[in-house]
């Protein structure tokens, strides 16, 4: 039985095939019912539903890609009827995924620990350790994100999750890293996760104390005590809240967003690759998404700038969205998310720039997401030059880090060139044709990129891309050997 539809977008018509055969398979098994368990990613096989509604769960979550063998529909268990293609497409995407994930998490921890660099590098150490002597394929980091996922997902309880830990630590060869209980792992992962905030409340709802009510102890509005009363002597303990919120700030989250390359291309999908036409898709195809653009042109001609729901976050209580309100005035007032990541990155180009001599060019692969391109900078002529094979307009991303870093050497904005060059035929060999480029200039005697490109054929030749290929894998190997 093909199973590949599973790895389909929903909005296909192989997914479409697909669902139907899944559930009239599944009502061949369901002995004489109109129910079957759905396998969705919300309801994880655990409830049985009507199959009208497994169908709309089916493209309204889609469904669990890690259900390879449909058990709880009447497969065998032994089944070999999952398809080669679906085995391959789904660990790969998993395993991709959770590796993706463990670096970015690292990434991002590193940016937001650098005033506890001990546990960070107690976590790169977790991140480089093989899970036990000889193992390739996880370290002790990868493999614990990858548990914890799943603890997550299915909705394991903490006991069971530290048992499962304990067992297959027993499973593994001696001297594993595995920790052994749910404690352990989060003293592993808790540097991974988001700052928060603990902010006391009052225990009506008044109001909450920070600010101006920071030191407060009593509510200045009900007069209610801010501490927890004691039920045997009516005493308060002083410094234990009565009641407390717990806030995550929305700012370093985004942060963290948009440094995830994958991430930031989806956030800035509505502006980037959305296709505008008369059919309703996505909010940004709606009027007041549209009446935000007119009425404040500079925010919403800002692709990275979010727009949150209406009921963020969850609730509507005017006391505890106070926080939450005041993250926001500062993101439409100062622009903190767009401004911290330009100005990062700005800096580590400055950092390159200053280390270049001043008659040389500066090559700056860049890649937006999922694609691979070429800035080349010239100081002595003030100019940045945009080298793309599939020829794309210029990124904004690129031109506001590239102008902030002038700007930070007292440099007036560059002159930005697009530069015709050999183009791209097929759709992955855009980082080998990025590599030609740079052996291109580098190899040339010229320092003109126009008159290089110029020089250069309409397109390479398959020869031309095998050849840049090995040398690239040359200089892998020899790196990787000598590490």
């Amino acid at each position: 039985m093909d199973k590949s539809w599973m790895m389909e977008n929903r909005m296909s018509r192989e997914y479409d095939i697909g669902v139907e055969s899944f559930i009239q398979f599944g009502l061949s098994h369901a002995k004489g019912y109109n129910s079957i368990r759905c396998p969705c990613l919300k309801c994880g096989n655990r409830l049985l539903k009507d199959v009208s509604i497994v169908r709309y769960h089916l493209y309204a979550s889609g469904i669990d890609k890690s259900y390879k063998i449909w058990f709880w529909h009447g497969e065998d268990l032994n089944s070999e009827t999952v398809t080669s293609k679906m085995e391959n497409i789904g660990d790969e995407k998993y395993e991709h995924d959770d590796l993706f994930n463990t670096v970015n998490m690292l990434q991002s921890a590193h940016d937001e620990s650098c005033n506890t660099s001990n546990t960070f590098d107690t976590m790169f150490d977790d991140a480089k350790k093989p899970l036990y002597p000889g193992c390739k394929k996880f370290t002790k980091l990868s493999a614990l994100v990858r548990l914890y996922n799943l603890k997550v997902r299915y909705g394991w309880s903490n006991t069971s999750f530290s048992e499962l830990l304990s067992i297959i630590s027993d499973l593994l060869p001696d001297n594993n890293e595995i920790p052994t209980s749910l404690y352990e792992a989060k003293k592993t992962l808790g540097a991974l996760g988001l700052s928060y905030q603990k902010i006391d409340a009052c225990s009506n709802d008044c109001c909450l104390y920070r600010k101006e009510y920071a030191n407060s102890t009593k509510c200045p509005k009900c007069g209610l005590s801010r501490w927890k009363i004691n039920k045997n002597s009516t005493k308060e303990n002083s410094g234990v809240a009565a009641k407390q919120m717990w806030y995550f700030p929305i700012v370093p989250r985004f942060i963290r967003m948009f440094k995830n390359l994958e991430n930031a291309k989806n956030l800035r999908w509505h502006a980037m690759d959305r296709k505008i036409d008369d059919i309703m898709r996505h909010p940004a195809d709606t009027p007041s998404w549209r009446l935000i653009d007119h009425m404040w042109p500079t925010f919403g001609s800002e692709p990275r700038n979010l727009r949150l729901g209406p009921k963020q976050p969850g609730y509507d209580i005017n006391t505890y969205l106070a926080p939450l309100i005041d993250d926001l005035k500062i993101l439409w007032e100062e622009g903190n998310i767009c401004n911290a990541l330009v100005e990062e990155r700005a800096q580590l180009l400055t950092a390159r720039l200053l280390g270049t001599d001043y008659d040389q060019l500066l090559l700056f692969p860049y890649n937006s997401g999922n694609h691979w391109t070429l800035v080349v900078i010239n100081l002595t002529k003030g100019a940045a030059f945009w080298i793309d094979p599939l020829k794309n307009r210029i990124d904004p991303d690129v031109t506001e880090v590239v102008e902030r870093s002038f700007n930070i050497m007292n440099k007036k904005k560059p002159a930005w060139r697009v530069v015709k060059c050999p183009k791209q035929s097929g759709v992955v060999e855009c980082g080998y044709y990025v590599m030609r480029f740079m052996r291109d200039i580098i190899m040339s005697t010229s320092t003109s990129i126009i008159q290089i490109m110029k020089d250069s054929p309409r397109a390479y030749t398959q020869d031309e891309i095998d050849c840049i290929r090995s040398e690239w894998a040359e200089f892998v190997g020899k790196h990787v050997h000598c590490a």
